[in-house]
């Protein structure tokens, strides 16, 4: 009797399911909604080449930087500029130990790019909108931007 009871309790008792960071539920296929986005660096691959068919600066192309906004705020504007940039080539920021994250993963975020002028306002050149996290994309380690003239990758961590 003893040994059917013990059978019948073991038998009916579920092992506990150990998910994989970022994943929950009984089949481990829930992910779990990041806190935080850690952002390491931003790799620009493509923008628009000229402002109205005219070239960005008057003897030479752009001076490339980018700048991240959150409902019009400022989080975070490149420190640094790459000078006469090349389409051929991509630039990359690294953000490093500045710890800027996207803070609210499901809302939206600007990406600008600006051409740095010395002596004048620097140049807006284009802006897109993007939604940093998706709760069906496998928490990719690169967030993929491709709208208008502009092609971006943003190298990310989770932090949940």
């Amino acid at each position: 009797m003893i040994l059917m009871v013990s059978i019948l309790v073991l038998s009916s008792c579920k092992k506990e399911q150990i998910c994989g960071e970022g994943y929950q539920g009984e089949d481990c296929t829930v992910q779990i909604t990041p806190t935080k986005i850690l952002i390491e660096k931003i790799v620009v691959n493509s923008w628009p080449t000229t402002s109205g068919g005219s070239s960005w600066d008057l003897t030479s192309r752009a001076d490339l930087y980018p700048v991240l906004k959150k409902n019009g705020n400022t989080i975070w504007t490149s420190p640094t500029f790459y000078s006469d940039v090349s389409i051929s080539t991509s630039y990359s920021y690294e953000l490093g130990s500045s710890n800027i994250s996207f803070t609210e993963v499901n809302e939206r975020y600007l990406l600008e790019l600006y051409d740095h002028d010395s002596g004048s306002a620097d140049d807006f050149m284009q802006g897109v909108t993007f939604v940093p996290y998706q709760n069906n994309n496998g928490f990719p380690n690169t967030i993929k931007i491709n709208a208008g003239d502009i092609s971006a990758d943003i190298h990310v961590r989770y932090v949940y």
